[in-house]
């Protein structure tokens, strides 16, 4: 946060980071702004409200930003300033969120909004499940084709199946794989590097009607932990998700498994509470479930500066 005068000012950063044009909707004034694939733009928010949240509805094609009431708005896109040096003023709302005051006064009426108002609730379920890369790493959906290269991928480490809800050890893996190839509701994949199979992980429960889903059951073989591998794949499934339409990203991490817990903390992903004797693992054991959360407003690309 910077000051200007007696007003506060504070600048939010998006970057598209999609392969396709973004428009950013920027609410009252139901303003437009194309942002092209790699590009960066800068809302500049100072005044009375500055200090308020910035709420945003993200689908695949739109990142709608609703600007606090008593502020004033400055628009840079790659640095260029797209409002021209005059600053676009926020009425005040009262105790109202800009996001409702902006609902009550176009309901019934979006043939007002220029363009048309983004539908939140559009989700790209066809492109979540397909392949993700970052150098060499890269996701393959999940098929029968990885089967016996995962099954010695889990193979490497037998111990650490006990804090799994299920085992993909060498005498339950067949059972489990079978399993998740079956579930409408998991987009499972194989996590490789180079040419090297080195662990799976899977988009969970997915619910297009809430616009939630859970990334879970992510397996590395031993020497891959600890080298950056796991955020690098956690990027790619969250990113993935968000462009894809989703608004809540959940992990669900047993209270015993202190290394996914931290990685979470370190992920920026926010601790919600634990869910007591949540479930029953396949070794008998009551489980404890610490639940952790990213909101699509909350990940870095949409993050204070």
């Amino acid at each position: 946060m910077r000051l200007f005068g007696k007003a506060r000012s504070r600048t939010f950063t998006w970057f598209n980071q999609t392969s396709r044009d973004l428009l950013v909707w920027l609410e009252p004034w139901a303003e437009e702004f194309e942002v092209r694939p790699g590009s960066r733009i800068d809302l500049v928010v100072s005044g009375k409200g500055a200090a308020g949240d910035i709420p945003v509805d993200v689908t695949p094609t739109h990142l709608a930003v609703y600007v606090p009431g008593q502020t004033r708005v400055r628009v840079l896109i790659d640095g260029a300033d797209r409002t021209l040096g005059s600053d676009l003023p926020a009425p005040s709302t009262g105790n109202l969120p800009m996001r409702d005051f902006t609902g009550l006064l176009f309901s019934g009426v979006e043939e007002a909004r220029l363009g048309g108002a983004p539908e939140a609730a559009r989700l790209d379920m066809d492109s979540l499940g397909e392949k993700m890369a970052d150098g060499e790493v890269r996701l393959e959906p999940l098929a029968e084709a990885h089967r016996e290269r995962l099954k010695s991928a889990c193979a490497e480490d037998g111990e650490i199946w006990s804090i799994y809800a299920a085992s993909w050890d060498p005498d339950h893996f067949d059972e489990s794989f079978d399993r998740i190839l079956s579930l409408d509701t998991w987009r499972s994949f194989a996590i490789f590097v180079g040419d090297r199979l080195v662990g799976t992980s899977s988009y969970i429960g997915v619910d297009p009607e809430r616009g939630v889903l859970e990334i879970g059951s992510t397996y590395y073989v031993p020497d891959r932990r600890g080298t950056g591998l796991n955020r690098i794949v956690k990027d790619l499934m969250i990113g993935r998700a968000i462009d894809c339409g989703f608004r809540r990203i959940e992990f669900k991490v047993d209270s015993r498994n202190g290394r996914s817990q931290a990685a979470m903390a370190k992920l920026g992903a926010v601790r919600e509470g634990i869910i007591r004797s949540d479930r029953v693992t396949w070794t008998g054991h009551v489980r404890d479930t610490v639940l952790f959360s990213i909101l699509a407003e909350e990940w870095p690309r949409g993050r204070s500066q």
